[in-house]
């Protein structure tokens, strides 16, 4: 039987890591001049994947990485390690479907990993070889599988949607699209942010549309720092400030509901949210926090050097 897994409506990330002060060391946005330095030119070998025996029968949290190039697995929400994922050309976003597999964008290609996995079930090829898929979410209704594609130096994307996570994407265009998550009545919404124009901006292609349309928001957000559906409300986050809001979507509008801000949080870019907590990744100090949710406040976990690029959380199977 599937379960509902809330870490799977979104996911994860590559969300823009904008210029400010005191960010030595930081990541270029998405799509930025620059960011293609990123690339891995040769592919690591797959085989250096492993994992505990135990990790099946445990939440896991799936991080994704920018200086490694692998996506370590962690217990969730304690952090113990689990496991590492290898292989990659250049790994991405991260999300979670309702029957607990890990889709992961890799530069061409997305992967399919059962929960606690070491080999690809599945694989679906991207057919834009110069874009880093930054996110993707998966429809808990029909399965669909959403990525969000942005070329490198440029300052449009596109979202790729595979019917039922199979075959090839239709894409709909949308300029810099950051993270995506699906709400549970089939909508799709994207954050954007356009460094030399509107700066952050969020959009929905409505259920059965072919058009993404902008959404006002009663509320002001600087820079994107993650989008999730948590069941009821939608979670935008707002890495400057390291606050998480939450809308009550109505159409083109979402009405404030309440924010909670993530204490020792260091530019939060990417987000993932579970079992009544929400872990981030920290762009600035290189780290991945677990707070409680929707409070906030102090962190429960913390992991140290780590450079996520995404995060994702995988539910256990019920035995």
């Amino acid at each position: 039987m599937k379960r509902r897994n809330l870490s799977g409506y979104s996911l994860g990330l590559c969300t823009v890591v904008a210029m400010f002060s005191g960010c030595g060391g930081s990541e270029p946005p998405i799509g930025a001049p620059g960011a293609q330095s990123l690339m891995v030119a040769n592919h690591a070998r797959r085989d250096r994947s492993w994992m505990l025996p135990e990790a099946k029968s445990k939440n896991l949290l799936y991080v994704s990485t920018y200086d490694d190039n692998e996506v370590y697995v962690f217990s969730y929400p304690k952090g113990a390690p689990m496991g590492t994922l290898s292989g990659f050309t250049h790994v991405g976003g991260l999300c979670t479907d309702t029957a607990g597999n890990i889709w992961i964008g890799d530069y061409d290609k997305v992967l399919e990993y059962a929960h606690g996995g070491t080999q690809p079930i599945a694989t679906l090829d991207n057919p834009m070889p110069s874009s880093l898929i930054g996110s993707c979410s998966v429809d808990p209704m029909t399965g669909n599988l959403a990525i969000s594609n942005t070329p490198f130096g440029s300052d449009y994307g596109n979202v790729g949607v595979y019917k039922q996570a199979k075959g090839s994407p239709t894409y709909r265009q949308i300029d810099q699209p950051q993270q995506c998550s699906y709400d549970e009545s089939r909508n799709l919404y994207c954050d954007t942010y356009a460094l030399e124009s509107s700066g952050f901006g969020l959009y929905k292609l409505p259920a059965g549309k072919t058009r993404f349309v902008k959404v006002n928001l009663n509320a002001s957000i600087l820079v994107p720092g993650g989008v999730q559906w948590d069941g009821q409300n939608l979670a935008v986050g707002d890495a400057k400030q390291n606050v998480v809001l939450r809308f009550r979507m109505r159409g083109r509008r979402g009405g404030y509901v309440g924010s909670m801000h993530l204490e020792g949080a260091d530019w939060v870019n990417e987000f993932s949210i579970a079992k009544s907590r929400i872990a981030g990744a920290n762009q600035v100090s290189k780290s991945v926090m677990i707070w409680p949710y929707p409070q906030g406040g102090k962190p429960t976990t913390k992991l140290h050097h780590i450079h996520a690029i995404g995060v994702t959380v995988s539910l256990a199977l019920p035995h």
